[in-house]
């Protein structure tokens, strides 16, 4: 008859040699860590973003003077009476 601590060592063994020939064990689990660790930085690079824009939203609140600023550079807009001018040049290769 098996002892108690037998059984246990028994038990564990088989679980273990499970885990690695498993399809979806032990990679499954080092591959999902590898994915959970590229979310997490995602994260951070997100959160650090978010942080630059409200930086960036305060300013504009606090100074009027960059809504037009802000709006012509990421907008293309221009002021009521101002024209716009843009010069394209022509490529020599072409004619």
């Amino acid at each position: 008859m098996l002892l108690k601590t037998q059984k246990i060592w028994i038990f564990f063994s088989c679980g273990l040699i499970l885990l690695f020939l498993s399809s979806e064990g032990f990679r499954g689990y080092w591959s999902k860590r590898r994915y959970y660790k590229k979310l997490v930085q995602n994260l951070e690079e997100v959160r650090k973003r978010n942080k630059e824009l409200e930086i960036e939203m305060d300013r504009i609140k606090k100074d009027t003077t960059l809504y037009g600023d802000y709006a012509r550079r990421e907008l293309g807009l221009t002021p009521p009476g101002e024209i716009e001018y843009r010069f394209v040049e022509k490529n020599s290769t072409t004619q």
